[in-house]
């Protein structure tokens, strides 16, 4: 196997917002990550033809344009502006990737991160 998929939880305002997967390649091809909510919006079929190994996945904050914003946070739009503020720094890769199982990373703004796996 030449990648590792990682899970977590992030969470604002104290509540679970979205499931994050980054998949650890182990060769020279960047990391890749995606929203289990964005996943969920295509048919098993349909998801394997994005080609994640190869890089071919759309942006984190494109990402959760596309998802249902049922969600139980009160200012979906505040969340969204403030996670894409730590993805566009690499700081929300970078720090997830150096958490352990179970670990809790304040990531500022009311937005925190757990490693699931």
């Amino acid at each position: 196997m030449d990648h590792a998929e990682l899970t977590y939880e992030i969470c604002y305002e104290n509540k679970k917002v979205v499931e994050m997967h980054i998949i650890e390649t182990k060769s020279n091809k960047p990391n890749l990550i995606y929203f289990k909510e964005y996943r969920n919006l295509f048919e098993n079929d349909e998801w394997q033809t994005i080609k994640l190994i190869e890089g071919e996945l759309i942006p984190l904050v494109n990402q959760l344009d596309e998802v249902d914003r049922k969600t139980p946070i009160n200012n979906y739009e505040t969340f969204r502006e403030n996670l894409n503020k730590i993805w566009e720094t690499y700081k929300l890769e970078k720090e997830a990737l150096k958490l352990d199982k179970g670990e809790i990373k304040d990531m500022g703004d009311q937005i925190t991160i757990t490693r699931v796996n």
